[in-house]
């Protein structure tokens, strides 16, 4: 995957730039003509119930006690109108036409940026154990192993089930995994009757593993496996 160039989408680094401003500067102006009529709303519904219970009579201690409902009430109407204004505000100060390449753009963009960092091998080493779980779960859908990720706890020792029966498990330790872990994850597969069994260890695997897992239905992965999964499925699309 290449990096996206505003060419690519009718721009120039110059109109992206002032698009990306102009497109700040409008969104500042809805939020303030948001924030504008919602206190104007609020400051004439207080005068219109202040001066509606002074001329009905009701002293300071009936008008504090009525208070508390109109605060509820004008509350609650805050909320709904929160749900029209904005679409009120992009009414009266809608996007320019040229903002539809911008957004294209930006899109294509965060789209790069996130396949990017995930071919970085400091991307697999920052994440938490369930973090890297689940990106490991989202990279094997990906690649068409219809990947369902297991419960937290209780698991047995199986972390993620493929969709043809295989048991896998993923270890984000900072160093290769002893065979332990494996002489485990062999125990499962037979307790499950799986057909195969991965393990995705973040670092590798000890020399032990190797000798271990020979004969046996048992693959696996390290970060570098990732990371050529992550690019080749950019190559494939």
């Amino acid at each position: 995957m290449t990096k996206p160039t505003p060419e690519q989408f009718g721009l120039t680094t110059e109109t992206v730039a002032s698009l990306t401003e102009e497109h700040a500067q409008r969104n500042k102006r809805r939020n303030d003509m948001d924030s504008n009529i919602i206190k104007g709303l609020w400051l004439v519904g207080a005068v219109v119930y202040v001066t509606y219970n002074l001329a009905i009579g009701r002293n300071y201690v009936e008008l504090l006690v009525h208070a508390i409902g109109f605060v509820f009430v004008g509350f609650m109407l805050t909320l709904a109108a929160f749900l029209v204004l904005p679409h009120l505000s992009y009414l009266l100060v809608p996007d320019l036409p040229s903002y539809t390449h911008l957004k294209r753009f930006q899109e294509a963009v965060a789209q790069y940026e996130a396949w990017f960092i995930r071919t970085q091998e400091a991307f697999w080493e920052r994440l938490t154990g369930r973090g890297f779980e689940i990106e490991v779960t989202n990279l094997l859908n990906r690649a068409g192993y219809h990947a369902r990720l297991t419960p937290a706890s209780g698991d047995g020792g199986v972390d993620i089930v493929l969709g043809d029966g295989t048991i896998v498990q993923c270890k984000a330790h900072r160093a290769p995994v002893s065979p332990g872990v494996v002489r485990e994850l062999y125990g499962a597969l037979i307790h499950q009757s799986a057909p195969k069994a991965m393990l995705i260890s973040l670092s590798g695997v000890t020399n032990g593993v190797e000798s271990f897992i020979k004969d046996k239905p048992i693959t696996v992965w390290d970060k570098t496996n990732l990371i050529a999964l992550q690019k080749a499925l950019d190559e494939a699309s």
